[in-house]
């Protein structure tokens, strides 16, 4: 399924891709650096796969099929391409001897099949996954609080860095964020849906940490799901902003106080999946094995994208490009002023594509379409402008947009 939201009236891209590569580098290295300032977080390697009869791939939601692949030196087993690494991170902590007060972060690369995409999913996810130890006694909703507290504070920090090396951007978030459960979200708007709350209150406030997700409310149905087995459904939430290009609450990270022995268990038994107390990672955990920890995951690609204020998350994403070229290049190749346009397109939102596509077309983006670069000096502008008077005519609207959409489900 795929779905694509068209951005605000008024909405353009600020600056071209050259230039937002070079903003993403500057969101990465600013955020890292002052998120491990703040957190008291060393960097670690992560994996890209691990086995899963150890337990440690992330479930997300209980129903995301993970990515599997045989290994031929490993006869026997598949190996399954990570989905979150919130599991593993309590491994590695104990693994390095982590002394409570500190922890971990790590670039976590996955894939996820299943993911449902439009203008924030994509099946390749980036983020920054970190971990810390916690004492038994520290395990509170006073301390997800504090935690949330910094990372916000951390986040004001780097748009402002980013703000002032690119001036044509603006500084939207609020300077505080505001707390409330799922179920006083559900009691203040009971008419609406969940993901309609999210908008609603997200729009009031401009910035809102949404707690307690995974349980079931009174309504009897939950917020949204969370597996059973990393987050304390008591103790968790999302940290969600106002997105204005898209109109929409935008969710930058997803975190909470981990499971305890007592948390484990009651949470697999209300999931149904009392069977995942035999993996090792299950085992270990009620062995009191692990330290007690909390963490999450924040969103590289998510940052990036609210940051630069993009309308797609795929500007923001390493190698989408390179996935485009290896899927339409056969077809392309033949026409390549074609394709330098539908590209551009793709990258940008849909009122934004065509002032980017003039800009880019004679500034900065055919050097680097490899395979294209033989028959740039071929392009007449007149073919150009039809091109974008085709794309834009009202009377092609419905064509516009399934071109739009194919496209998508190839990079997205």
């Amino acid at each position: 399924m795929v779905s694509l939201l068209v951005p605000a009236e008024g909405y353009s891209p600020k600056y071209g891709v050259l230039d937002t590569q070079r903003g993403i580098k500057l969101v990465k290295d600013t955020f890292q650096r002052y998120l491990a300032d703040a957190l008291n977080l060393q960097r670690i390697s992560a994996p890209l796969f691990v086995f899963p009869s150890t337990g440690l791939n992330d479930n997300l939601n209980g129903v995301e099929r993970p990515v599997a692949f045989d290994v031929k030196s490993i006869p026997g087993e598949d190996v399954q391409v990570v989905q979150s690494l919130a599991k593993w991170k309590r491994f590695a902590l104990k693994k390095y001897a982590f002394e409570p007060g500190y922890g971990l972060y790590t670039d976590m690369n996955a894939i996820r099949r299943d993911e449902d995409l439009d203008n924030l999913h994509s099946v390749y996810v980036d983020q920054w996954d970190w971990e810390s130890v916690i004492n038994k006694g520290d395990r509170s909703v006073a301390l997800l609080i504090e935690t949330v507290r910094k990372i916000y504070e951390v986040i004001l920090e780097t748009q402002k860095v980013v703000c002032e090396a690119y001036p044509k951007l603006t500084a939207a978030l609020p300077s505080d964020i505001h707390f409330l459960t799922t179920q006083e979200l559900e009691d203040r708007y009971p008419e609406l849906t969940p993901k309609q709350r999210e908008n609603a209150v997200c729009k009031e406030y401009g910035a809102v940490f949404l707690m307690q997700i995974g349980g079931t409310l009174k309504s009897g149905i939950r917020h949204d799901g969370r597996s059973p087995d990393y987050d304390d459904w008591s103790m968790n939430g999302d940290i969600l902003v106002w997105y204005e290009p898209l109109q929409i609450a935008f969710e930058l990270s997803s975190m909470g106080v981990r499971v305890d022995e007592r948390a484990l268990l009651e949470q697999c038994r209300a999931a149904g999946c009392e069977d995942r107390l035999n993996l090792a990672y299950h085992k270990a955990l009620l062995g009191g094995e692990l330290p007690y920890t909390i963490g999450g995951g924040i969103g590289q690609s998510r940052l990036c994208m609210m940051f630069l204020q993009k309308a797609h998350i795929i500007s923001c994403i390493p190698f989408g490009i390179y996935l485009y070229f290896l899927f339409f290049q056969n077809f392309f190749r033949k026409i390549p002023q074609l394709f330098t346009v539908f590209f551009l397109c793709l990258s940008e939102s849909h009122a934004g594509i065509v002032l980017q596509f003039h800009d880019l077309l004679y500034c900065q983006f055919f050097p680097v379409c490899s395979f294209c670069t033989p028959h740039i000096g071929c392009i007449n502008k007149p073919v150009i402008m039809w091109i974008i008077n085709f794309l834009t005519c009202g009377h092609q609207e419905k064509e516009w947009h399934f071109l739009l959409i194919q496209i998508s489900c190839c990079l997205a």
